[in-house]
């Protein structure tokens, strides 16, 4: 969690930057999403798959 946390602040600084491809976009973007699943499921208050799929249908 801590590795992904710095990788948004150093992406954050360098966004803007040509440097940086558009497969290391999707792949920052990538580990921020899983970051975010893997924080919500583990914060202590998450849904179960039953009430995430009651709010879904």
């Amino acid at each position: 969690m801590g590795l992904v946390k710095r990788l948004k602040a150093a992406y954050d600084v360098c966004v803007g930057s040509e440097e940086i491809t558009q497969d290391e976009r999707e792949r920052i973007h990538f580990y921020l999403a899983v970051r975010s699943i893997v924080y919500k499921l583990t914060k202590g208050d998450a849904p179960d798959t039953a009430q995430m799929n009651q709010k879904g249908a």
